[in-house]
Parts: C-alpha cells; sequence; structure tokens
C-alpha cells in the first residue's frame, strides 16, 4: 500500500498569467483543495507542486476571479486568471500599508483609476479629482494657469490648512505636484480621507492622504507605445452681467452725460475721461437709475479676457523582458492664459523595474518637470469696476500705447496696459526621483527600502521699465523709475522608510488547519526639507538701457534658509481570518525639529475591524459581497518650521548699521503637536440585482466619520509691550462629522449597449468646542466662536422688523416713529430719504456659511457598439454661502446691474438710487451680499469615438478621437460670474488665514475656464 500511494504522487509545474495581457502573477498562491500544502509562484509566475493524482489545485491572487483545477494525469498545468470585477474595488495601498484586496480592507479607501478619469481632466491630476470622491471637495478657485485646487478632505481638522499628505508611488512628496504631473502617466489614485487611516502617516496624514500611482511596464511583454495630441479653447466663466445698462447722471435736453460746467464729458487727447456729474440722490430720493447711455458701451469682462488656446503632445513607451520593465514617457503642455498671459509645462518620466534574482526586485522611477509662465497680476476687477463708456483697448495714436488710468473713477490701473510697463517670468526645473528595493525572503519576511528626493529651484525676474515718458504720472510698480527684481529659490525634500513585513500563514506554513494569515509591520521613516532663498532688487531705474541692478538708484538684497526634520516608527499588526474578518492594531510615533523636544516623540493610536458576513452566504446571486468595517486611528498637524524657536530678522538702520529683530507673530517653545483622532464606521455592499440587461451589478459604499482636533493652534494677543502683534499657542478644539455615500451600477448592460453609473454624496460639519478664554476671533467676514461652525459669516444685517431691537434690548425705531418706514423687499426702510436701515455696527450676527450642506455628481458611461462612449458629469454643491464682494464694490460706485431693477416703495414705483446706494455701508460686511452660492455644473461631457476597426492597420493596435467640454453649463441663483471661484479674502483683497475658511469671499478673483477640447490617441 505504502508503495502505491508513494508511485500516485508527482511533481506539477505551471506558469499563472493575467487573462487581460498574458503577464505573470508573481505571488499568486497554489493549494491543494482539503489539505494545507501549498506554494506560491515566483516573480515570472511559475510554480513547482507535489501533488497526488487525484488532486484538485485552487489558484488565486489579489484582484483575480480564483480558479479550480483537477489534476487528472497532467504534469503541467498553466492558468490564466481574469481580473474580477465583481470585487469591491481592487488591491489598494494607501492607509493599509501593504497591497489587500479592497474587500478586507477595513477603512475607507477611495480609488479612482486613470481610465475613468474625466476625458477633460488634461492639465492636472486635481482636475481628474473633481466629483469623483464622495467626501472630497476640490475647488479649483482660480482659472489661471497652474493654480492649485483647494482639496478638503472630509471637513476641517485645523485651522490654518486642508492640504492632504501627497505622496508618488509610495514615497511622501510636495502638495504640488497634482498640478505638475502629466495625468497621461497616471495609473490610479487612492485617496484616504480621514484620520483613521492617515495615522500610518503619523504628524502629517491628519488632513488625510492622496497617494498616486505611476504607470509601469510589464515583464515579457511587447514593447507599447501611446500617442496622445489635444486642443482645448478655453474662455472664462461669465454667468451674469455684473454693470447696470442705465445711469444717473446729470444730461442736458438732448441726453448727454454732463461733467464740471454742465459740458458733456468726452475722451481727451490721451486717453482719459472727465468724471460724470451724478444727480443728487442722496437729497433727492427720487433719482432713479433709468436714464439711456448714449455713448459707445463695452463689455469690459470680454475686454479683460480673450479666449486662450491650449496644446498638449504626449507620448508614452513601455514594455519588458524576462526580468525588467520599463516605461518612458514625455509631454509638453502649452497653455495660453486668458489674461494675456502664457504657461507651458514639460514632463519627462522613466519608469524601470528589474528583478535581477528570485525574490528581490529594485525599482527607479524618474520624474523631470520644468514649468515656464509670464503670468502677470490677475487683477481685471478695475475694468469691470468702471465707466460703462470706457474702452480699455483705446490706444494713444501719438505713441501707440494703451492709456493707464482712463478715469479718476476706476480704481486702480487698467490692467491692459500693465504688459507694457513690466515684464516677468518664472522658470522652474524640478527632479523627483524615487528608488526602491524590495526583497522577499522565501518564507515569512520581507524588506523594503525607499529613497526619494524632490529637487526644485525656481529663478524669477521681474522688471518694471522706467515710465517717466508716459503722457500720464501714473505708473505700475512701486517707482515710475521703474525696478528689476531677481529672485532664487531652492527646495529640497530628502525622503526615506525601511520597512520589515512578517507574515504568516496558518495553513501553509505551520500546517494547522486554521485560515488564519498575519502581517506584523515595522517602519523606520524620516523626511528633512531644505530651503534657501535669495532676492536682490533695484528701485528707481535710468532713462535709457541697460537696466541693470547696478545702474539701479537704491538697491536691496536678502536671503533666507530653513530646513526641518521628521523622523518616526511605525507598527502595525494585522490578522486575517480567510476572508471572514480582520482586526489590526498599532501606533507610529514621531519625532521633529518642529514640535516638542527631541525626547517628546508624538504618538498615534490605531485599531481596525472589518467583518464579511456574506462568507456565510450559500447563495450569493444576489449579495456577492458585502462588509462590515470599522477604524479608529490619530493622526497630526505639526508646527511650522519655526513657530517654537526664536528666530530673527535683519535691517538696516542708519547708513552703515544694522538691527535684529523678531517676528510679529511670537514664537513659543511650548508648542504642542495637533492631533486629530477619528472613529469612521461603514459598510461595502456588492449586489447583482437582477439577472438580465439591467441593473446586473451595483457595488454601493457608506461611512460614518466622527472627529476631534485638540490642541489647534492660533494666534493670541499680546500685550503692545512684548513688541509683537500676537502669539502662536495651542488655543482650540475641534469638532466634525459626516457621511459619506457613493454607488456605481451597471445600469444596462447589451452586446451594443453599456450604462453605468455613478453617484457620490457627501455631508460634512465641523464646529468650534472650545477656544482658549472663550474669546470669539474674527476677521474680516469669518468668524470662530465656541459653539459656532467653521466659515460661519459674521456681519451686519439690514433690519427685517419695524420693531426690530438693539443688543442692549431697545428698538431702532421708536413707537413713535414708526409711521416714517416701511418693509420693502425684506428690508426696513426710511420713508424720509429711501435708505434701508442697518444693524448698528456692533450689533453683528451670523448669516451664513461658505461651507456647503452636501456635494453631491452624478456619473453616466455610455458605450455603443463598442465603437462610441459617451460620458456625462454633472456636480451639484448645495447649500453653500458666498459673500459677493465684488457685487459690493459695484454697489459703491452704483455701477452693479441691480440698479437697473426698480423696486416699489410706499406705491411709488422705480430703481431708485438712494435705496441701493444706502446697502453699500462703507464697504462694511452687509448681510445683503451674501448670495446662495448653490449650483448644479456639467464638468464633463465627453465623446470618443473608436477607430482602429476602420483603420485596419496591423501597426495600429488602437486609435481613437474625442471631443470634450468641461464646465459648459451652470445652472445658479448666484449673481456673479462663477460661485466657485472664491477664497477667504478681507475688503481689500488681503489672505484671512488661521480661521479654517479658505473658500466663501468673491472679491473678481480669476473665474473658471469653460473649456471645448478635442484630441487623438493612438496606440502602436
Amino acid at each position: 500500500m505504502a508503495i502505491s500511494a508513494l508511485a500516485q504522487d508527482r511533481i506539477i509545474t505551471g506558469t499563472v498569467t493575467s487573462a487581460d495581457d498574458n503577464m505573470p502573477l508573481p505571488g499568486a498562491s497554489i493549494k491543494v483543495k482539503g489539505s494545507t500544502s501549498g506554494v506560491s509562484t515566483g516573480v515570472d509566475g511559475t510554480y513547482t507542486l507535489k501533488v497526488s493524482s487525484g488532486a484538485i489545485l485552487e489558484f488565486s491572487s489579489l484582484g483575480f476571479v480564483s480558479q479550480s483545477k483537477s489534476v487528472g494525469t497532467a504534469s503541467v498545468i498553466n492558468v490564466a486568471l481574469k481580473t474580477d470585477s465583481k470585487l469591491l474595488g481592487e488591491v489598494v495601498v494607501t492607509g493599509v500599508g501593504i497591497a489587500t484586496q479592497k474587500r478586507l480592507v477595513p477603512i475607507d479607501v477611495a480609488t479612482l483609476n486613470a481610465k475613468d478619469f474625466p476625458k477633460s481632466a488634461t492639465t492636472n491630476v486635481s482636475q481628474a479629482l473633481q466629483g469623483q470622491i464622495a467626501g472630497a471637495q476640490v475647488i479649483q478657485r482660480s482659472g489661471q494657469p497652474g493654480a492649485n485646487a483647494q482639496i478638503i478632505l472630509r471637513g476641517y481638522s485645523n485651522l490654518s490648512g486642508t492640504t492632504p499628505l501627497i505622496m508618488i508611488d509610495g514615497v511622501q512628496s510636495s502638495s504640488d505636484l497634482l498640478t505638475s504631473l502629466d495625468p497621461n502617466i497616471i495609473e490610479r489614485v487612492e485617496v484616504v480621507k480621514g484620520s483613521a487611516g492617515g495615522m500610518l502617516y503619523g504628524a502629517q496624514g491628519g488632513n488625510g492622504v492622496i497617494q498616486v500611482f505611476t504607470k509601469k511596464g510589464s515583464q515579457n511583454s511587447k514593447l507599447v507605445i501611446d500617442v496622445a495630441s489635444r486642443y482645448s479653447n478655453d474662455r472664462v466663466i461669465a454667468l451674469n452681467d455684473l454693470v447696470a445698462t442705465k445711469h444717473h447722471w446729470v444730461t442736458d435736453a438732448s441726453g448727454n452725460i454732463l461733467g464740471a460746467g454742465s459740458t458733456p464729458i468726452a475722451q481727451n487727447s490721451i486717453g482719459v475721461w472727465p468724471n460724470p456729474t451724478a444727480l443728487p440722490f442722496a437729497t433727492d430720493k427720487t433719482v432713479k437709475n433709468d436714464k439711456a447711455i448714449l455713448l459707445p458701451t463695452y463689455d469690459h469682462i470680454a475686454q479683460g479676457n480673450r479666449v486662450a488656446d491650449t496644446y498638449s503632445n504626449s507620448i508614452n513607451i513601455r514594455g519588458g523582458a524576462n526580468n525588467y520593465d520599463y516605461a518612458f514617457g514625455a509631454s509638453h503642455l502649452s497653455q495660453q492664459d486668458v489674461y494675456s498671459n502664457n504657461f507651458s509645462r514639460t514632463n519627462l518620466n522613466l519608469n524601470f523595474g528589474i528583478n535581477p534574482v528570485k525574490g528581490l526586485n529594485f525599482r527607479s522611477s524618474t520624474q523631470l518637470i520644468s514649468t515656464q509662465e509670464d503670468l502677470l497680476s490677475s487683477g481685471r476687477f478695475n475694468l469691470v469696476n468702471s465707466l460703462q463708456w470706457i474702452d480699455f483697448n483705446w490706444r494713444n495714436p501719438v505713441n501707440g500705447q494703451i492709456v493707464v488710468k482712463p478715469s479718476t473713477l476706476t480704481d486702480g490701473n487698467n490692467a491692459l496696459a500693465e504688459r507694457e510697463a513690466r515684464e516677468r517670468y518664472s522658470k522652474t526645473p524640478r527632479l523627483l526621483q524615487n528608488f526602491n528595493l524590495n526583497y522577499k525572503l522565501p518564507k515569512f519576511l520581507e524588506l523594503d527600502l525607499k529613497y526619494a528626493l524632490d529637487s526644485r529651484g525656481e529663478q524669477q525676474s521681474d522688471f518694471y521699465y522706467n515710465q517717466t515718458g508716459r503722457a500720464q504720472t501714473v505708473f505700475f510698480g512701486s517707482d515710475i523709475n521703474g525696478s528689476i527684481t531677481k529672485e532664487f529659490q531652492n527646495f529640497r525634500v530628502h525622503y526615506g522608510s525601511a520597512s520589515a513585513y512578517l507574515r504568516t500563514d496558518f495553513q501553509s506554513d505551520f500546517k494547522i488547519n486554521i485560515p488564519l494569515k498575519t502581517t506584523t509591520q515595522v517602519t523606520y521613516d524620516a523626511r528633512k526639507t531644505q530651503s534657501d532663498y535669495f532676492f536682490a532688487q533695484g528701485v528707481a531705474l535710468p532713462a535709457y538701457a541697460p537696466y541693470t541692478l547696478s545702474s539701479a538708484t537704491t538697491r536691496t538684497g536678502g536671503d533666507s534658509y530653513s530646513e526641518s526634520l521628521i523622523y518616526g516608527f511605525l507598527v502595525n499588526q494585522t490578522f486575517d481570518y480567510a476572508n471572514l474578518a480582520g482586526v489590526s492594531v498599532g501606533f507610529r510615533s514621531d519625532y521633529s525639529s518642529a514640535f516638542g523636544g527631541q525626547s517628546k516623540p508624538a504618538t498615534f493610536p490605531r485599531g481596525t475591524v472589518y467583518f464579511n458576513p456574506s462568507e456565510f452566504f450559500t447563495n450569493k446571486n444576489v449579495i456577492t459581497n458585502w462588509k462590515l468595517r470599522a477604524a479608529y486611528g490619530a493622526a497630526g498637524i505639526q508646527p511650522g518650521t519655526y513657530d517654537r524657536q526664536v528666530t530673527f530678522s535683519r535691517g538696516n538702520f542708519g547708513e552703515s548699521g544694522s538691527t535684529l529683530f523678531t517676528r510679529a507673530t511670537a514664537n513659543n517653545p511650548d508648542l504642542r503637536i495637533q492631533k486629530t483622532t477619528e472613529l469612521e464606521a461603514g459598510t461595502d455592499l456588492n449586489l447583482t440585482p437582477l439577472t438580465g440587461n439591467w441593473l446586473s451589478n451595483a457595488v454601493i459604499n457608506a461611512t460614518y466619520w466622527k472627529r476631534t482636533s485638540e490642541d489647534v493652534l492660533q494666534n493670541a494677543p499680546v500685550a503692545p509691550s512684548t513688541g509683537g502683534s500676537g502669539a502662536i499657542d495651542n488655543l482650540v478644539s475641534l469638532k466634525g462629522n459626516g457621511l459619506d455615500l457613493s454607488m456605481d451600477l451597471t445600469a444596462y448592460k447589451s452586446q451594443n449597449f453599456d450604462w453605468n453609473f455613478g453617484f457620490r454624496w457627501a455631508k460634512t460639519r465641523t464646529e468650534i468646542t472650545k477656544i482658549a478664554n472663550n474669546v470669539p476671533i474674527t476677521n474680516g467676514v469669518f468668524n470662530i466662536a465656541p459653539g459656532g461652525d467653521i466659515g460661519n459669516l459674521f456681519m451686519q444685517r439690514p433690519l427685517s422688523r419695524i420693531d426690530q431691537l438693539k443688543p442692549d434690548g431697545t428698538r431702532y425705531i421708536p413707537v413713535a416713529n414708526e409711521a416714517n418706514y416701511t418693509i420693502v423687499n425684506g428690508y426696513v426702510v426710511n420713508l424720509s430719504n429711501y435708505n434701508v436701515v442697518l444693524s448698528a455696527a456692533d450689533d453683528l450676527a451670523v448669516v451664513g456659511n461658505v461651507n456647503p450642506d452636501f456635494t453631491s455628481s452624478f456619473i453616466n458611461r455610455f458605450n455603443i457598439y463598442k465603437k462610441l462612449s459617451v460620458s456625462v458629469q454633472l456636480d451639484w454643491i448645495k447649500g453653500v454661502n458666498v459673500y459677493n464682494q465684488t457685487r459690493q464694490w459695484l454697489y459703491r460706485d452704483r455701477l452693479h446691474s441691480d440698479f437697473d431693477n426698480s423696486v416699489n416703495i410706499a406705491g411709488q414705483e422705480g430703481a431708485f438710487v438712494a435705496f441701493y446706494n444706502s446697502l453699500y455701508n462703507t464697504n462694511t460686511p452687509l448681510s445683503h451680499f451674501v448670495e446662495d452660492g448653490s449650483y448644479v455644473r456639467l464638468r464633463d461631457l465627453s465623446i470618443t469615438y473608436d477607430l482602429t476597426s476602420a483603420l485596419k492597420q496591423k501597426f495600429v493596435k488602437s486609435i481613437s478621437v474625442t471631443a470634450t467640454g468641461r464646465n459648459l453649463a451652470t445652472w445658479t441663483k448666484y449673481k456673479g460670474l462663477d460661485p466657485e471661484a472664491t477664497s477667504a479674502l478681507t475688503n481689500q483683497g488681503g489672505t484671512i488665514s488661521g480661521l479654517g475658511s479658505f473658500t466663501g469671499v468673491d472679491y473678481y478673483g480669476a473665474p473658471n475656464l469653460k473649456s471645448f477640447q478635442f484630441s487623438i490617441n493612438v496606440g502602436f
């Protein structure tokens, strides 16, 4: 018997590959069904296993459908595994540290594959993320080329910023790389939205994590070449007419507008208009804005914003041989700015991997990025806030120059003349180099080393001509005689990590019939940042060339240097019981030069659990997978580089002396790291609701989360005797909660027509729970106070009731005077002068919030006859308020289109100037200018046609043409140009910081772009 049994055992060999591309699958599992014996494939996908003749082999790999094969009499068994489309997403890495099937991931990780990028998102990765991830607000606040998007993952964890940690292929990188990378080289993007997942990244993960994975080649694959060329036509979004079409100036009998001396106004020889004379609306309440403008008028928005062209070309080459793979790409983006500027970006990338011996893998990824731009100031408000008859393109017939200031009623200079007085450019070469060495021992242990260098140089030149010869004495720059400024900056980040993974499988390793797998991760990583800056400036240049720094009358210069180091340890332990359940626990400790002493690490714990009830289902025809999950974790936001240390700046003293002084915001050696803890609970559900063409597959993800943030940094006032304006300290506590929902449906699927539908929805709220000494803080229109929400708008209001009370309980309008007032459009109006009555300067209230009630997206993708593809994405932002300061400034000069609108006051009908002018409120924030900024936007409309079969060329593997539109239509009640293009600014355009608000004020920034694009993609 023993001899007979031994004769039945034999050696089976074979190769496991991917059915999609026939590439070998390293690490695939081959087990003998019903036993504990099994092996894994090597780097070339091959395996060797001793089995008996009647055995059944089970083949499996992450992200693929498992297969079973009977051994029979075969000695070679090759298997091609198909991608498992019914898994809850594919393999993810971010937030869990190791490649894991998503159905076994205990946290909320959203994945966006490159094939699902909106076709119109061609200039940067941030555009591709807009509306694609539930709980991720990607706000393009400006249409200016190269502008970074505001990314907010699950609300606010601190008051100083929302930028998540950005990683490229597992390496921490700078936040601006999302706008610098070429989207054509991206394979997928993974987003961890909360601190529960961000814990792996410690003191840098409090705002969430976005990781970009670039495309790689494949071993033993043929050469593949992809070429893409795109053209885009861009124009600013202008949803409304901002300026009135009527006027209220003094006119003669013929309707001519009069100026001083009762003379009809006319442009003088150098292009300057005299001021018109206004009717006495302050003393005559009946003055109306109803007179026709008989002069030619101009569309100032059109004058200030050209239709711009963008060109993008790229080539990507990839392939591989027995033990190596490669991917090379090159692209060039040439983008005109609607402000008559230009931006260009050139990207070169090389991704190379080699397996010199079994188990050893080395990979190098190189990104070379060069940007150049000559962007001048984006301000176009001076053009809009101007008299309707001014032609800003008018040129002086003597010298051919554009007039700098065509009227004293125009704020600032004519931006269209700036290029005649100024030249500037910026060049930014950049190298991002990643190295990764990985060694998998035959059993248990895996070692991984990473090193990366992000080196960026920036050279800027800003030159204002000597403008003394112009017809006007107004000028651009700080001095009419001109200036030269040269700036140089070098920025370097060194990143390194060393990880060890100890993996055990009780069945295959210990022959114990328990389907338990464990992974122990120990990681050390460090990040060193260095930055040095130098500038030189010369002011007051000679009248004639050459214009050099040495020829300037006044010369100044300066430099600065900063350096920071952060390093930490991560320990994480994971247990997985088959596909049924899993738990992980761990902690991370970080040390940094930016917080605490070096003996005071910041420690962040974590714990996760998941459970798959569907593993108990004997029938999975309807519910193919159902996972319940929960995670708890802490992460941090570290202080600024030198916030804890006393630093000095140098200044001049007299003609030859110098002085040292500390910065205005005092440093604090006792600063603690801001720590955020989060609990999230969610479910992932995969369904096959129907068996026919309709609703054949559905994936639903839902996550509820709650978060607290302690020791949040804020500036505290200090005594004037200190010489500073404030001191930074840990003063604030926050709490937030929210819900993220996403759903992806195979709505209809047949031989000739596919319809896939995606839905994203998220709601979030962040509340201030504590401020030191309970003292509210106000800056501009924003206010934070205990019990209030981040993003609250705080200002005066028009009275809405005649019996309205002041804060002290007395009435604004005495009872005896009630008859002198009435209600007009919901506001109390004084009948004696038609002025709206406003609350007192000390009677302020919360009048809105700049954060939306919810964000949502609707994504439809259609495929017709396998040749025509159509995608449509609609974004719906609901419940957001915008403080329209542009509108308020136009009220100041009585130019806004509202002044054309008639109102009824005590039975008198008309566009009364006094009524509207009283709402200006001397540019002090007023709730009248807080508007509903909710909108529905047609974010992407794309049509692609596959021409491959029509071309019938063997050397061309694929060819397609695509027509797209981005931001084609917007439905909103908002009265400005673009409700999405807002910032956090004061009433003079200064940046507001430290209050957790980054959007919500329309100070006539650069609107977003409406784009029409055509592209062709060819594969060889």
